[in-house]
């Protein structure tokens, strides 16, 4: 198998050659069978006639492999700076997206009012959102201190 590489001006030239030969190859059968059609039955004429409609499809697809009828190299720097524009143009979407929906958001919370304070559950908005550090720790903090006072207490109680 024969690996991806660029093609040196040899194996140009030996392309353009083999180009070459198959059209002179391609015009001498044409010449020859055209002097000749005179003399075809009217089979032969259809024969020939669908040979050279052979030899016409089989030159598109060299020029259209994909069949698509718009087969248009275009050079790789092109395609390059498309795709790094695609790129460039997403970044900066997904930031202003991200800046509209914090926006959004906001006005949303004010609409619908509610608390300052995320843990006292009246804001629609607040509902699944994970607390803030500060907040949570806190929140340990103080349920740490009630045990430790309620055992104290527990203690105190059963000294006297």
């Amino acid at each position: 198998m024969e690996a991806n590489r660029p093609k040196s001006a040899d194996d140009k030239e030996d392309e353009r050659d083999r180009i070459e030969r198959e059209k002179r190859k391609d015009e001498d059968y044409k010449k020859r069978t055209g002097e000749a059609r005179d003399n075809m039955t009217p089979s032969e004429k259809v024969r020939d006639e669908e040979r050279e409609k052979e030899v016409e499809r089989r030159e598109r697809v060299e020029q259209d492999p994909h069949g698509t009828g718009n087969f248009i190299k275009k050079q790789p720097a092109f395609v390059v700076g498309v795709i790094a524009a695609l790129v460039v143009f997403y970044i900066v979407a997904i930031y202003y997206a991200f800046m509209a929906y914090r926006e959004f958001k906001g006005i949303a919370e004010d609409t619908a009012g509610g608390p300052e304070n995320l843990n006292q559950g009246a804001n629609i908005m607040a509902y699944g959102t994970i607390e803030p550090r500060d907040q949570r720790d806190r929140a340990r903090d103080d349920i740490r201190n009630r045990q430790e006072q309620r055992r104290r207490r527990n203690n105190y109680d059963r000294e006297n």
